[in-house]
């Protein structure tokens, strides 16, 4: 049996607790899409190219890219659900978990690119080694997934009342970002 940690119970309960919440929610919405013959995996590539389009416009149109970020994070939301009341498959958890993560890789090359620093890259090859883990498990290892924390950083140290973005808050954010993933990835180790 394996034995699980004060940080995996918190993780897995705040997910948890958010999924039932969303579906509470976002149930007549997602009932009336599926009734229309809309998927989950279409409002997945929908969550997708928002994604991308939110990070296009880090550091470079903050209203956009609050727009988008917010129209990715709503439709992910509602492609949960849509699966949830419709049929779930495992071929759509792999789309969507990739369809979450894209961004976080993006997000931590521009800062790459923007800091100058090497540990951005870092981060975000470590976090695609982990997500590589996970998808060759089967989803079976632990995973800790860094989208939302990764826009809430991109949104906050962009905000247009600094004359530049906040570095210290990217650096923050993504040296946060590499403990999670460092703890995902011993936690890959132990399975």
């Amino acid at each position: 049996r394996v034995r699980y940690l004060f940080m995996d119970k918190f993780i897995w309960k705040c997910i948890t607790s958010f999924q039932s919440f969303r579906t509470r929610k976002l149930s007549k919405l997602a009932m009336f899409l599926i009734s229309n013959g809309v998927t989950a995996n279409q409002i997945t590539f929908l969550s997708l190219i928002t994604g991308i389009i939110a990070i296009h416009f880090f550091l470079n149109n903050w209203w956009l890219m609050v727009l988008f970020a917010l129209i990715h994070l709503s439709s992910d939301s509602l492609d949960g659900v849509i699966a949830r009341l419709s049929t779930e498959t495992l071929k759509g958890r792999y789309f969507d978990l990739l369809a979450d993560s894209i961004p976080v890789i993006f997000i931590l090359v521009k800062m790459g690119i923007y800091l100058p620093d090497f540990f951005p890259y870092l981060v975000a090859g470590l976090f695609t080694l982990s997500l590589l883990v996970y998808f060759l498990s089967k989803l079976q290892t632990a995973f800790i997934p860094l989208r939302t924390a990764a826009f809430i950083v991109a949104i906050l140290s962009t905000l247009p009342f600094f004359s530049y973005p906040f570095t210290p808050l990217m650096i923050i954010g993504y040296l946060a970002g590499g403990i999670c993933i460092a703890y995902s990835l011993a936690k890959q180790l132990q399975w």
